[in-house]
């Protein structure tokens, strides 16, 4: 890892990106929102190795328990692991999670194929809270465009409808958004890299050789696929 601290894992995996983000809009957690699992799966990859080698979870137990008319709830019990710096696997971090296996629906029972295996997805979002994957949605911090927790600044509405955009599809309002969030991904990326040539400038050279960007003056002549590119290998080169 390019620092040690405390926060080091959950500052890297706590906001996923928007796209990565699904608004709930159906049954009793309308409102809310859902984060694809795959992106938790790439974050723990991109973070500590490939499943398996860097990180890995456990069975430990599958069971059913009766629901209301005729229902029935997949539970699974998971214990998650990462590789540490040292070599050795973390302790084990626990998680519970269900899903519906027989639901009632308008006229008959309906029985999922997937009921399992979406409760140990569940388990495992559930275990990788505790290291801050998605902290900040959980959290009630981030809904994808912005911190809910930015002060609101007051601006005097156009006169006339502002110009229109490459993407006419996409709000003006939108777009600044967006662009924002990337010169934010940008700036911490350049950071990282910063931190990284000060702390292991040869291992920082062979790397940058490695990807072609050797002999920069400085990161943030890079595009952000550029950083986010040096700074996965450099993690894999230091572990």
């Amino acid at each position: 890892m390019v620092e040690s601290n405390n926060m080091y894992i959950w500052d890297k995996v706590k906001k996923p990106p928007s796209s990565a983000l699904k608004q709930i809009k159906g049954g009793r957690l309308t409102g809310m929102t859902d984060i694809n699992p795959m992106w938790r799966y790439k974050a723990l990859t991109t973070l500590f190795g490939p499943c398996g080698q860097g990180w890995k979870y456990d069975i430990k137990k599958l069971w059913t328990d009766e629901g209301s008319e005729g229902s029935k709830i997949a539970h699974a019990m998971v214990d998650f692991y990462y590789m540490q710096e040292s070599g050795e696997w973390s302790s084990p971090i626990p998680g519970v999670g269900g899903s519906m296996l027989i639901k009632k629906e308008t006229s008959s029972l309906f029985t999922s194929d997937e009921g399992y295996k979406m409760a140990v997805t569940d388990a495992i979002s559930t275990a990788i809270k505790m290291i801050g994957v998605g902290a900040d949605i959980y959290a009630g911090k981030w809904d994808g465009s912005k911190y809910k927790d930015e002060p609101k600044t007051q601006t005097k509405a156009p006169k006339q409808a502002p110009a229109a955009t490459k993407d006419k599809d996409v709000a003006p309002a939108q777009v600044n958004s967006e662009k924002t969030e990337a010169e934010i991904e940008k700036a911490l990326a350049v950071r990282e890299m910063t931190e990284a040539k000060t702390k292991n400038p040869d291992l920082f050279d062979i790397v940058a050789e490695n990807v072609g960007i050797k002999g920069i003056k400085a990161p943030k002549e890079l595009s952000l696929d550029q950083c986010q590119n040096f700074l996965d290998k450099f993690i894999e080169r230091s572990k």
